[in-house]
């Protein structure tokens, strides 16, 4: 009998979820558009306009992040230039894809995009944590198409050979809490959860967007079955895509700016924990390292930030847009 309860009370909850994200595709309409790449749409959403030829600005989020996470940057750059956001297969208004997800295959889709959006060469590519990763696979495939690059906060290749084993063993609890998020999502426990208040913390860094754009976030993010699905993907993939990048090297003149969170280590760690002299050190070494890819690299430690800098100090991932080389004084 209590199982039959069960099978029941799953049922209802999977089509409150059906309904739900069916709302949800109602209430947050694309503001891009969504353009066919190979049998499957992606998402972009481009602004401003290029101005004497100055490169458009496109931006990369990190694992489990939609365009949403640039809107803050992306409308301080269009009046300067061309700014373009987008949401990699499988993630806020694209449709999943087929290939695995891996920083290579996705460069290519993005590559694939930009075509089919008619958005030409060059860019300043923007990467947030494992979209640095992805911006550096970009750059590698297509240098004459790569003017500059901004690594926010970006992971290194070998964070997973050189972070101290207790951190490291944070960032692996956090991908089993999304390998459960996978599971339950479809059945619409992840969204009662967090009607209840459950995922307020879980939440919590999305507080620095406004308020609709945050509404947004949590609909396509948190509560989107799709969303978990890809991270998990992504995820299992990484050390692939650390390979990918380890075999590539950047073209030796490129511009490159590293930004890091003067606080962004805290972010992968629980609340109440201690931030340890030498796992500070080691990330500080691996943003230092990132600082040092190519000849004309710069590395700025941005203040009152963590691991999202782009919603904490936008202004700071603005400017170091700009100072890539959509203006030359800024």
């Amino acid at each position: 009998m209590a199982l039959i309860v069960l099978i029941v009370a799953l049922g209802l909850t999977s089509v409150y979820q059906a309904v739900a994200s069916r709302q949800d595709a109602i209430t947050f309409p694309p503001p891009g558009k969504l353009l066919d790449v190979g049998g499957y749409r992606l998402h972009i959403n481009c602004t401003g306009q290029r101005v004497d030829g100055s490169p458009a600005v496109v931006f990369e989020g990190g694992l489990g992040a939609s365009s949403i996470m640039w809107s803050m940057v992306q409308g301080r750059i269009a009046p300067y230039t061309r700014a373009c956001s987008y949401d990699r297969a499988g993630y806020g208004w694209s449709d999943p894809a087929p290939q695995p997800r891996t920083a290579r295959q996705i460069a290519v889709e993005l590559h694939a995009l930009l075509v089919a959006a008619r958005e030409p060469p060059p860019y300043i590519l923007v990467g947030h944590s494992f979209g640095g990763i992805i911006i550096r696979m970009f750059a590698v495939q297509y240098p004459s198409e790569a003017s500059a690059l901004v690594l926010v906060d970006a992971r290194h290749e070998d964070f997973f050979r050189q972070m101290p084993p207790a951190f490291l063993q944070v960032d692996e609890a956090n991908f089993q809490k999304a390998k459960v998020l996978e599971v339950i999502t479809p059945l619409g426990l992840t969204r009662l959860a967090g009607q209840v208040g459950l995922l307020d913390s879980f939440e919590s860094y999305l507080s620095p967007l406004p308020e609709k754009a945050k509404a947004a976030a949590i609909a396509l993010m948190i509560y989107n079955t799709r969303h978990w699905q890809t991270a998990v993907a992504e995820r299992e993939l990484i050390e692939a895509s650390f390979d990918q990048v380890r075999a590539s090297r950047l073209p030796p003149d490129l511009r490159v700016t590293v930004l890091t969170a003067a606080n962004g280590v805290e972010a992968w760690q629980p609340p109440d924990s201690n931030i340890d002299a030498q796992t500070r050190n080691a990330w500080v070494s691996l943003q230092r390292q990132l600082a040092m890819l190519t000849a004309r690299s710069a590395w700025v430690v941005v203040a009152n930030s963590g691991h999202y800098i782009q919603l904490d100090r936008p202004d700071a991932v603005a400017d170091a847009i700009l100072r890539a080389g959509v203006v030359l004084t800024f």
